[in-house]
């Protein structure tokens, strides 16, 4: 593949303004496709790129402190390589701002996404 491949990641809230609650702390993480290398990356909240082992899956990674319920944040990596249009995974954490008692519910939630140019 010759050229630049774009992965667009798009995170709603979908609570309901002034009832539901804000997600503090959201970490948002998409792999740069394997045979690929990351050219560009949306900058709002961007913390690098990290490599993980085993394998050196390269993974583009953002911090957002705050989604207010009906709020929208969007993301992009751009890559180019013989890779590029493989597809990309997202990962989305978050630790919660209350724990529930019922139905159990606590700690850090995950959230994951395969993504399509």
């Amino acid at each position: 593949l010759d050229g630049n491949v774009t992965y667009t990641l798009t995170l709603r809230n979908t609570g309901q303004v002034g009832k539901g609650l804000a997600a503090g702390e959201v970490y948002v993480s998409m792999v740069v496709p394997a045979g690929s290398s990351l050219v560009s990356a949306s900058t709002l909240g961007y913390q690098g790129v990290q490599s993980y082992a085993p394998g050196g899956t390269d993974v583009a990674e953002w911090l957002a402190p705050r989604i207010s319920a009906q709020e929208t944040l969007t993301y992009t990596i751009t890559v180019r390589g013989s890779g590029a249009g493989a597809g990309s995974h997202a990962f989305v954490r978050w630790q919660s701002p209350t724990r529930w008692l019922q139905p159990g519910i606590g700690g850090d939630y995950v959230q994951t996404a395969l993504i399509r140019p």
